[in-house]
């Protein structure tokens, strides 16, 4: 059976057992830097990662499988809010539960610190993480017009309620993909 989310078999995700979910350290920025380099056309620098180390509002976290890092997410918690302001997963490793990982992890890092709201944005023409987002339960929420540089294109910005963690987190544990 496909998953409708992510358009794959089952068999083709990660088990959840295969990736160690952690917070981002000194010695991931250069694989972090390198999946953000092959990820976007205006890829955030290395020091730009070093930086939300030492932040007291950020939570960067990797996911790691066999010794490699193979995404990460970047989030801001400020009094009852979660802005998720960098979610990448390396190329080869798309499409196969990673995304949700990382997003299912610090939201319920936020729902334990009381965050009543998430946000996000994205590319209009990233359906994939469009999907996903809404999946998750994020709606659409505004339009930031030609908000990246190099292209011109418009972000959407989603917007998702939080609910209690233990309701959220029993959710996301029923599809076995937490």
């Amino acid at each position: 059976m496909t998953d409708p989310a992510t358009h794959l078999s089952p068999a083709s995700r990660l088990n959840r057992a295969e990736v160690i979910i952690r917070r981002m350290r000194q010695d991931d920025l250069s694989q972090v830097a390198a999946i953000a380099a092959h990820s976007y056309a205006e890829p955030w620098p290395q020091e730009s990662f070093r930086v939300e180390l030492n932040s007291e509002v950020s939570h960067p976290v990797v996911a790691e499988r066999a010794g490699e890092i193979v995404g990460f997410i970047v989030a801001w918690m400020v009094t009852d809010e979660i802005e998720i302001a960098n979610l990448t997963v390396k190329e080869t490793f798309r499409r196969r539960g990673l995304g949700r990982m990382l997003l299912t992890h610090v939201l319920a890092l936020a729902q334990a610190r009381q965050c009543a709201t998430a946000y996000l944005e994205v590319r209009r023409s990233n359906w994939a993480a469009r999907r996903l987002y809404e999946s998750m339960g994020f709606n659409d929420h505004s339009l930031r017009s030609r908000y990246y540089g190099r292209t011109g294109e418009d972000a959407i910005v989603m917007q998702k309620k939080l609910t209690s963690a233990s309701s959220f987190l029993r959710e996301e544990s029923n599809d076995g993909v937490v």
